[in-house]
C-alpha cells in the first residue's frame, strides 16, 4: 500500500511548481508578451470608443489610434501585432485629406518602427506644427507609404 507523502514533501513540489509559473510570467513580461496579449472578445471595445483622445493644444494628424489586436490583425491582413490601429480619422484632418481610413496600420513613421499606438503618439507630439510625418500603412494585406501634415490641435481627437 502507497505511503503518503511526508507535509514537507507536498509543500516544496508546490512551492517548485508555484516559482516555475512566476519564472515563466517574469519571462513573458520581459518580452512583452503578457502586454500585447489580445484582450478577449467579450471585453473588447468599440474602434471609436477605444480610441485614445487627445488633449486640447497637441500635435496631431487628425487620427485615434489603438493597439492592434487579433481580430483586427485578421481584418487587415499580416501576420504581426505590431502597429497602431487607426480606429477614428477626424473629419477635414491632415489625415482624411492623404486618404488615411479606420482600420489602417501604422507600421513605421518617419522610418521608425511602430509597435503599439502609445509609439505613434508619442512620436507625432514631438513634432513641430507644419511638419511632415511619413507614415508606413498596412490596408488590405499591402502596405503604402503616406505623408502627413502635424498641426496644432485645439480640439479633442488626434
Amino acid at each position: 500500500m502507497p505511503t503518503e507523502p511526508a507535509p514537507e514533501q507536498k509543500r516544496g513540489s508546490s512551492r517548485t511548481i508555484l516559482i516555475s509559473a512566476v519564472a515563466t510570467f517574469v519571462v513573458l513580461i520581459v518580452l512583452g508578451v503578457v502586454s500585447r496579449m489580445p484582450l478577449p472578445s467579450s471585453t473588447n471595445t468599440t474602434a471609436a470608443a477605444s480610441t485614445q483622445p487627445i488633449t486640447p493644444g497637441r500635435i496631431v494628424v487628425g487620427v485615434g489610434v489603438r493597439d492592434l489586436n487579433l481580430v483586427d490583425l485578421q481584418r487587415v491582413g499580416g501576420d504581426d501585432l505590431r502597429g497602431a490601429y487607426i480606429g477614428q480619422v477626424s473629419p477635414g484632418s491632415p489625415a482624411e485629406r492623404v486618404g488615411l481610413r479606420i482600420g489602417d496600420v501604422v507600421l513605421q513613421a518617419n522610418q521608425q518602427p511602430i509597435a503599439r499606438a502609445d509609439d505613434l503618439q508619442r512620436l507625432i507630439g514631438t513634432q513641430q506644427s507644419g511638419a511632415v510625418l511619413r507614415l508606413l500603412i498596412r490596408r488590405a494585406g499591402r502596405t503604402y507609404e503616406v505623408q502627413v501634415t502635424a498641426r496644432q490641435e485645439s480640439g479633442r481627437i488626434g
